[in-house]
């Protein structure tokens, strides 16, 4: 019997093996057919397995990664989101578009911005991979949202959600920022040891509560005491667990998940809690009549009415959906929260540390902050729309931008092929080129191998502010003296995302699917920082070394499985202006 049973697991073992080999071997037919240069990897980034080698070999190829190689080529596929710490060098070797092929299936990567623009504004043509582990299912743990969503669904979800981002928001976003900013600026300036990321963090969820769903808090109270009736963790610590743990969220069965990872369960269940609670009390106001003039919603109740409003219109063909189900809004609830506060917080936490090491740019910054502050209540305008308040920035927008150039904080965009679907390269030295990829096929624009491409950004490695003041990006070389046409563009200080050709600064995503909330993080990272340096100044701390410091942001990732984090806490130091 027992020899039985060894027989029966050998041959399963071969069949599974001769069964691997014949889906390589078919996989690279097809690769072979498309044309496009290909690699083997025994898996790639968007299968399951991938996150389980994901936290091995980021642990075991960190020595590696800080020698300034990227990833080592053996491992460079099997890792998530590798395009970070790889800098575009895999395109260097293979080309602006190439295939990695496993036994598993083909994933083709995209560092062209002529065919990256094609993949994001054909948003029916280029879907999100339906896959429950793709990174979009990774955003829908409470349920379907603007950002996973395709198709006639999406168009009901941006429908129902783009009217909540307007001017209103938009201003209570500066002044909500401000005010967090004002109680950040006074904890951090009197403490030398102040951990500023998780000042960083807190404000943005606060300033997301308030605009979400009117919940305002003060970061002078500690977290434990600003805990509701009911709850073991705060929204901001359900969120962080929430985040930080999609993958087990995801992967493993609630009932399983409840006692081998108990925390990421807790954190699971009371952020569920959260949003039912805060569901509940909109829908409540709404029938309610409380809410009032759109003057004093905020997002919540603002996607509420705008979803009954699509109910009582009816359905534009007979059938369709023309509202939001309790899932579907708890699904935007939780993505709102996730853009609000993870990716603008890990923005301005690198912009923080990019300013301390970079005193000369800091200095600009401060000026003009400095000059905003001339004008008589310039911070407390009632009648000053965002507009008006992010044209006196010009400066700190383009340091926002190269921020987010440098340091793409959403790193991968995934679509899939419907059906057989051209690409084409633009090339000054080979032209145009054009392949035809396989429907049901992975896509992935490979933003950090675009950001990073000399093609598109001369010098790309160095960060300078004004490639986004100069009318012709791709024309200014930062490690060159300006030409005098480029030069008077810097002094007239005037920003612009048009100086740089479509599809070369994908941070925001590009086409129907750019980002809702793009203004809404501008605002806040503006308002954040006009307050907090208006009478101070950053600086590192003493025992930081900024060569080494910089060095480390742009080698290592913090491994989140949602957005780019700092891979470690930096000591930066809030200070008066004069010391």
């Amino acid at each position: 019997m027992a020899s039985f049973s060894l027989f029966l697991v050998i041959l399963a073992i071969i069949a599974h093996a001769v069964y691997t080999l014949f889906s390589l071997v078919n996989n690279i037919r097809k690769a072979r057919a498309i044309g496009l240069p290909y690699t083997l990897s025994p898996i790639h980034e968007l299968e399951r397995w991938a996150y389980v080698a994901d936290p091995i070999l980021r642990w075991y190829c960190r020595g590696y990664l800080l020698q300034g190689n990227g990833w080592p080529r053996w491992a460079r596929f099997m890792i998530k989101d590798w395009h970070y710490e790889d800098k575009g060098r895999a395109h260097r070797e293979y080309g602006p578009l190439f295939i990695v092929v496993s036994p598993s299936g083909m994933v083709c990567y995209v560092a062209d911005s002529h065919a990256a623009l094609h993949i994001g504004t054909k948003r029916r043509l280029f879907v999100k991979p339906p896959d429950k582990m793709s990174n979009y299912k990774m955003l829908e743990p409470f349920g379907p949202n603007i950002g996973s969503t395709e198709g006639d669904l999406w168009k009901i979800h941006s429908r129902i959600a783009s009217p909540s981002f307007d001017e209103y928001t938009q201003k209570l976003v500066w002044t909500e920022t401000q005010r967090h900013a004002s109680t950040l600026m006074s904890m951090w300036s009197s403490n030398r040891g102040f951990e500023f990321e998780k000042g960083v963090y807190t404000l943005t969820m606060d300033v997301m509560g308030c605009v979400s769903f009117g919940q305002q808090a003060d970061q002078n109270n500690d977290e434990k005491t600003r805990l509701p009736e009911g709850h073991s963790l705060s929204l901001l610590g359900a969120l962080r667990g929430v985040i930080m743990h999609l993958p087990h969220i995801l992967l493993v069965p609630k009932a399983l998940l409840r006692y081998t990872w108990k925390g990421v369960y807790t954190a699971y269940v009371e952020l569920d809690q959260y949003m039912d609670e805060l569901l509940f009390q909109g829908m409540k106001d709404l029938s309610n009549g409380l809410d009032g003039a759109r003057s004093k919603e905020n997002l919540l109740k603002a996607m509420l009415r705008s979803s009954k409003e699509n109910e009582e219109k009816g359905p534009r063909a007979v059938g369709a959906k023309v509202s939001l189900t309790n899932e579907e809004i708890k699904g935007n609830l939780f993505i709102f929260l996730l853009a609000g506060y993870d990716t603008t917080a890990n923005t301005i936490i690198y912009a923080c540390v990019i300013l301390a090491l970079y005193p000369d740019t800091q200095s600009k910054v401060l000026d003009e902050v400095g000059e905003f502050y001339k004008g008589e209540d310039a911070g407390d305008s009632p009648n000053k729309s965002s507009s008006e308040y992010l044209a006196m920035f010009p400066y700190l927008l383009a340091f926002m931008h190269e921020i987010l150039r440098v340091f793409p904080v959403i790193i991968p965009i995934a679509r899939q092929t419907i059906s057989g679907q051209e690409l084409t390269t633009r090339s000054e030295i080979s032209g145009s080129e054009s392949f035809t990829l396989p429907g049901g096929m992975d896509v992935i624009i490979n933003n950090t191998a675009i950001h990073f491409s000399e093609s598109y950004w001369p010098s790309p490695d160095i960060l300078d502010p004004r490639r986004w003041l100069v009318r012709d990006s791709q024309a200014f070389d930062p490690s060159k003296p300006p030409t005098e046409e480029q030069e008077a563009d810097i002094q007239k200080c005037v920003f612009s995302t048009q100086s740089n050709a479509k599809g070369t600064f994908m941070s925001f995503g590009e086409g129907p699917r750019a980002c809702l909330g793009r203004n809404f993080a501008k605002v806040e990272f503006v308002a954040f920082f006009s307050r907090l340096l208006q009478n101070h100044r950053l600086e590192a701390g003493g025992d930081v070394n900024p060569r080494e410091t910089e060095r480390n942001l742009r080698l290592l990732s913090g491994g989140s499985p949602v957005t780019l984090i700092p891979p470690h806490s930096v000591d930066i130091r809030l200070v008066p202006r004069g010391s």
